[in-house]
């Protein structure tokens, strides 16, 4: 006698990446800065082996560079959130 047994298995799988969103003072359309996807050539020797790194020397450089520029970095300390464009908007807006 053969006993056959049937399970189900469901997994979930959460994918997230660091942005960097540059809002213009004109009020024009920001730019965006996603980790994955963007070309760090420009980095140069400060490249590093993972995007994950290569974002956040960008971001350092481009800090070091617009010193006047406004930096809210809150979005990384909040749970995930739906909606991170609006709300960094918002953020932009409300400074």
């Amino acid at each position: 006698m053969r006993s056959v047994q049937k399970r189900e298995v469901v997994t979930h799988h959460e994918t997230s990446e660091q942005v960097l969103y540059m809002f213009r003072a004109s009020g024009d359309t920001p730019w965006v800065m996603r980790e994955h996807g963007t070309n760090y050539s420009g980095l140069g020797a400060a490249a590093q082996a993972t995007a994950n790194l290569n974002i956040g020397i960008a971001c350092d450089q481009i800090r070091a560079r617009a010193t006047s520029a406004r930096y809210d970095d809150s979005l990384l300390r909040r749970p995930a959130i739906t909606d991170v464009d609006l709300y960094a908007y918002l953020i932009s807006v409300a400074s």
